[in-house]
């Protein structure tokens, strides 16, 4: 019981500031991001085609988060300020970081007293590692599909 607790209150605390940092930042950013692409069509062809494919998006905001190795703050900045719904930017973070939230809470429920000498599960970081890997995979995937199909609707293109 206190665990779970732990882990709603956590969840909601965690949650709350991501979403508090992309507010914010969404609204500092504006569409000065957005509007420095226009001057780069590969790199604007990407960002069209990542914001128009909303699952795809959803579970790459979803394994960024999962990942241990993409800080938590410039993640908000990237997604605040590249346009990403906030119902997509809510959901996708509340589902890639409740299993980390969840294991440092049963960790920490489990805890009689703090010692620091015991090395940390490997499973956690190989999780964390596939999730990073997984990412990169997607979006390389998508960016080099976005490219191929700016290259087709190119003006003289073949």
């Amino acid at each position: 019981a206190v665990a779970g607790f732990g882990l709603a209150l956590a969840t909601a605390g965690i949650t709350g500031a991501a979403l508090l940092g992309y507010l914010v930042l969404r609204r500092l950013a504006g569409d000065r991001a957005v509007e420095a692409l226009a001057s780069r069509p590969r790199a604007a062809a990407v960002h069209r085609a990542l914001l128009r494919g909303r699952g795809r998006l959803l579970w790459l905001v979803v394994l960024v988060r999962l990942s241990p190795v993409v800080p938590f703050a410039a993640t908000n900045l990237v997604l605040a300020a590249a346009g990403v719904r906030t119902l997509v930017f809510l959901v996708g973070s509340v589902t890639g970081l409740l299993p980390r939230i969840a294991a440092v809470v049963v960790a920490g429920a489990g805890l009689a007293e703090l010692d620091l000498s015991v090395a940390a599960d490997v499973r956690l970081a190989v999780a964390g590692a596939i999730a990073t890997v997984l990412v990169l995979v997607l979006l390389g995937r998508a960016a080099r599909a976005a490219l191929r199909e700016a290259a087709v609707d190119a003006p003289g293109a073949g």
